[in-house]
């Protein structure tokens, strides 16, 4: 049986095929989705699943989807937090209807980055009422801890918010 020829460069050596088209491509054209690259993602899109694309496709489907990965992941990252026994005033624009929850989470900032990120996609900047518990676990004879949480995604006038904590900071 003849190598099948490579969608990209035309080469008669094509061994692997795309996921998302199914067309034939060479080792030297093939592009792989890193399997930690969409992590904190809840679910992904079935385009997004496969292990190897050809550039075409990667260019139409994980390229926009990384760069949208990347752009909610900052956000995230710039969450404010505010625990359940916080008593201050935060200058909250609306709420979600649902806190965020997420389980079982080696890493304490991790859980809250996971937190947050949910909280952004769903266009929110800060998580407030978050409760963060932990418990033992023991594998083989090791122990670790486990963290789980939630919280309620918000938005909050970040602008008012800088103002107060300003004000808050000349006071003291």
């Amino acid at each position: 049986m003849p190598a099948a020829t490579c969608i990209f460069c035309h080469q008669p050596k094509a061994a692997l095929s795309c996921g998302a088209c199914l067309e034939p491509v060479c080792k030297g054209c093939v592009l792989r989705l890193d399997g930690e690259a969409l992590r904190l993602r809840a679910e992904k899109p079935a385009a997004l699943s496969h292990s190897a694309y050809c550039p075409i496709c990667y260019d139409r489907h994980v390229s926009p989807a990384l760069t949208e990965y990347e752009t909610t992941l900052a956000r995230a990252r710039e969450a404010c937090v505010w625990s359940r026994n916080y008593r201050g005033h935060i200058p909250v624009l609306k709420k979600a209807r649902k806190q965020v929850e997420a389980k079982d989470f080696a890493d304490k900032d991790e859980l809250v980055l996971q937190l947050a990120f949910r909280a952004s996609e769903m266009g929110f900047n800060a998580l407030t009422d978050t409760e963060i518990t932990s418990r033992k676990s023991r594998v083989n004879g090791y122990q670790k801890r486990l963290w789980s949480g939630s919280a309620l995604p918000v938005l909050v006038d970040e602008e008012k918010l800088s103002r107060e904590e300003f004000r808050e900071a000349m006071h003291t």
